[in-house]
C-alpha cells in the first residue's frame, strides 16, 4: 500500500510539473511557430492573356504575404497539379480554349476537398484579346455543378451573341468614362470582410462585366446599368454585381466579372496603372480576396511546433510510459479482494451513518 501511495504521489508530481514546464521554458509571445503556407496557384494553362506577367504586381503582393506562394499551372488540369493546392486562380481564358470535362471533374474534387477557386471574367471589348469569354466560364461551371456541389445560381452574364457586357454608370466614374466605376467602401455588402481584411479598401476602379451569385459581396451604384456589344442597355432588378461568391461543401468559389482591374496595364485616359493609382486599392482588394477564400485568420494560420529539442516530446513520452508501468504496477500487485459478506457490508454502512448523525436528547 505504501508502494502505491509514493508511486501515485510521484505520478502526479511528474504531471503537474510536465504541464507547467512547457509554459515556462517557452512563453507564448516567444514560443516557436511554423507558418502553413498557402499554396495559390495561378492558371496560365487556357491562352489567359492577363497572366502573372500582366499581373505582376497583384501576384507579388500575394507572394510576398507571410506564408503564402503563388505557382503558376501550364498544363491541363489533371489528377496531380491540384493537389496540395488551397486557392485557384482563372482569368478569363483565350478565345480558342476551352475546359474538357475531365478537367471539370478534377477540378470538382479540388472544392470538394476544400479548395478555394478564383474566377474571373473580363467585359466586352472591340478588342479581342481584352474581351472576355463568358461562355466558356459558364460551361466549365456548368460540367463542374452536380447534386453535392451545386454551382447554378453563379453566373458571368451573357449578352450579344454570348459576350460579355459592361456595367455603366454616368455619374459615378473616372474622368467621364462611362465604364470605369468609382467605387467607394460602401459599395461592399456588409456579408464580408473582404474589404477590410487584411488591408482596408476605401476606393476601387471597376471596369467589370455583370455577374450574378447567391452571395452578394461587390456591387455598383443604383444608377448603374449594363449594356451589351449592340449598345442594348438591360436594367436589372437588382443593382449590377461585378463581384460574389457562393459557398458549397466547405469550399468558396468566388467569382469576378474583371480580370483587367487587376492588371498591370494603363488606366484608359491616365499615366497610372489599375493597381498602381494612388487613388484606388485595386491591389490590395485581389489580396484581401485571395486571403478570404482561404478563410485565414491569424490564429488559424499559426501552427506551434516544438523544436528537436524541446521537452514536451520527452515529457510525453516518458508520462506515457510511466502510466502504462503504473497501471500493469497496480493491476499486478494488488491483490483480488473478495467481496464481503452482505451483513459485514450492511453493518459498515450503518456504523458510518451513526458516526454522521448526533445522537437526540430524550425530553
Amino acid at each position: 500500500m505504501q508502494l502505491k501511495r509514493i508511486f501515485l504521489a510521484s505520478l502526479i508530481m511528474f504531471l503537474m510539473s510536465g504541464c507547467l514546464y512547457p509554459s515556462t521554458l517557452m512563453p507564448k509571445a516567444e514560443a516557436a511557430s511554423l507558418q502553413e503556407e498557402l499554396v495559390v496557384l495561378f492558371d496560365e494553362g487556357h491562352g489567359q492573356w492577363f497572366n502573372t506577367s500582366r499581373m505582376q504586381t497583384v501576384v507579388t503582393i500575394v507572394n510576398a504575404s507571410e506564408g503564402s506562394s503563388v505557382y503558376v499551372n501550364k498544363s491541363p488540369f489533371n489528377e496531380t497539379n491540384l493537389i496540395g493546392v488551397d486557392v485557384l486562380i482563372i482569368t478569363n481564358p483565350g478565345n480558342e480554349s476551352s475546359f474538357t470535362r475531365d478537367e471539370a471533374f478534377y477540378l470538382r474534387q479540388f472544392l470538394k476537398r476544400g479548395g478555394g477557386l478564383f474566377i474571373l471574367s473580363n467585359p466586352y471589348n472591340t478588342n479581342e484579346t481584352l474581351t472576355g469569354n463568358p461562355n466558356t466560364l459558364n460551361l466549365l461551371l456548368t460540367l463542374m455543378d452536380d447534386a453535392d456541389l451545386p454551382l447554378e445560381d453563379i453566373e458571368f452574364l451573357e449578352r450579344t451573341n454570348q459576350t460579355a457586357d459592361n456595367i455603366m454608370d454616368d455619374y459615378h466614374n473616372l474622368n467621364d468614362m462611362r465604364s470605369l466605376l468609382d467605387l467607394s467602401e460602401t459599395n461592399f455588402t456588409n456579408v464580408t470582410v473582404i474589404s477590410t481584411q487584411p488591408t482596408n479598401i476605401s476606393r476601387v476602379l471597376v471596369h467589370s462585366q455583370s455577374i450574378t451569385a447567391p452571395l452578394r459581396i461587390g456591387e455598383a451604384y443604383l444608377e448603374s446599368y449594363t449594356e451589351d456589344a449592340d449598345h442594348e442597355i438591360y436594367l436589372a432588378e437588382e443593382t449590377p454585381l461585378w463581384l460574389g461568391s457562393t459557398n458549397q461543401s466547405e469550399a468558396w468559389v468566388v467569382t469576378c466579372g474583371s480580370s483587367i482591374m487587376f492588371s498591370d496595364l494603363l488606366i484608359p485616359g491616365t499615366n497610372e496603372t489599375w493597381t498602381s493609382h494612388p487613388s484606388f486599392n485595386n491591389a490590395n482588394l485581389f489580396n484581401n480576396t485571395i486571403n478570404w477564400i482561404a478563410n485565414i485568420t491569424p490564429t488559424e494560420k499559426v501552427v506551434i511546433s516544438e523544436p528537436l529539442d524541446s521537452p514536451l516530446p520527452i515529457f510525453v513520452a516518458g508520462g506515457t510510459i510511466l502510466i502504462v508501468v503504473g497501471v500493469i504496477f497496480l493491476y499486478m500487485s494488488t491483490p483480488e479482494k473478495k467481496a464481503p459478506p452482505i451483513t459485514e457490508t450492511i453493518r459498515d454502512i450503518r456504523t458510518r451513518d451513526k458516526k454522521k448523525k448526533k445522537p437526540k436528547k430524550r425530553r
